[in-house]
């Protein structure tokens, strides 16, 4: 069988560890039931284990049912994955009462018993399960969104370390800064203390949070070790507030904008280009702004843009849900990234 989209949170019911955690859990419901029962005749054992049985066999075949059901269920959206397994899940033990109830009386129990009873019986374990399946579905898709954040949270971390630290752009670095070191020896160590302090920005922890003046200098850094490289073909305009808000914001996550609008945007133009950086502050929120010429009038940004985009996004909303956002606009030959963040005080 294919593996099941990111969307399908149920396990798989059809393996064996699936199956001996819903058996667990049956057991764990029979226990609450019998010792919140009334006080009666008959020895707690014997309830125990006629519930018990019960339940085993009302939880085994729903997990039957949704295992045959795991072809179709894959293919829903989360919402209708929902309904469908708890409609699922209702159903087969409401059936599963009435023949249960059936094969009581053909055995020689409740033949005094009428419809009214049976309805009741029925409607009683529906309701029953009704509860503990949501209870459950909650469990599991709340679970498996967690899991997938921190996987993608992991993924999100090393393809961030790996865009930010790339060989060309090292290579690139360490060439400008030999050719600088007899010529201009102080630009040449400001270079090497430039490269050092944005290599430990990006292998420290992206999920952290620093001040938004430090993040600009981080991207004031990036843009001084590209000019030494690329000269008068880059011009940078900084257009930013006299006083900066002492607002926390993700590491690293202005630099990229700025490292594409130079790779693509100036870096394939002969003439290069203008890459200007914006701020807007707000009383919730923050502005970022990076606006750089396409590579060719009318042109398009690469593929590998839009990936440093996604994974910019990716981290946003593992930091701050829907609170944050990058929208992108191109427009008369310019591209432009705007980040919008929520503004968050110093601790």
């Amino acid at each position: 069988m294919r593996e099941a989209p990111d969307s399908y949170y149920l396990p798989d019911f059809c393996a064996g560890r699936s199956v001996a955690v819903v058996a667990v859990v049956c057991q764990l419901l029979a226990l609450v039931m019998v010792m919140s029962r009334a006080p009666s005749l008959e020895p707690t054992g014997m309830v125990l284990l006629k519930v018990s049985l019960f339940l085993h066999w009302l939880g085994l075949m729903c997990a039957l049912a949704l295992c045959g059901a795991r072809r179709g269920l894959a293919r829903l959206a989360p919402v209708a994955l929902s309904a469908a397994a708890f409609a699922i899940v209702v159903a087969t033990t409401a059936a599963l009462s009435v023949g249960a109830w059936y094969a009581l009386r053909w055995a020689g129990y409740g033949h005094e018993l009428g419809a009214a009873e049976l309805v009741a019986f029925a409607l009683r374990n529906a309701a029953v399960s009704a509860i503990v399946g949501a209870v459950l579905l909650r469990y599991l898709y709340v679970q498996h969104h967690w899991r997938r954040n921190v996987e993608r949270e992991a993924d999100s971390r090393i393809q961030a370390l790996t865009a930010r630290i790339r060989p060309h752009f090292l290579f690139n670095s360490m060439n400008t800064i030999a050719a600088l070191v007899r010529s201009q020896p102080v630009a040449a160590e400001r270079a090497i203390e430039d490269l050092a302090d944005l290599f430990r920005a990006s292998l420290a922890d992206a999920r952290t949070r620093v001040l938004l003046a430090e993040e600009l200098e981080l991207a004031r850094v990036y843009a001084r070790l590209e000019d030494l490289r690329l000269g008068a073909r880059l011009r940078v305009e900084w257009r930013l507030p006299e006083a900066l808000p002492e607002a926390m914001v993700p590491r690293l996550v202005l630099q990229p904008l700025v490292e594409n609008a130079i790779r693509h945007g100036v870096e394939p133009r002969p003439e290069g280009g203008t890459v200007a950086i914006a701020l807007r502050v707000g009383d919730q929120a923050l502005e970022l702004e990076v606006t750089n010429p396409l590579p060719v009038p009318g042109g398009e940004l690469p593929d590998g843009n839009r990936m440093a985009l996604e994974n910019i996004r990716e981290r946003l909303a593992l930091a701050y849900g829907g609170r944050a956002a990058l929208e992108v606009v191109e427009r008369d030959a310019t591209f432009r990234a705007t980040l919008r963040l929520p503004r968050e005080a110093r601790p």
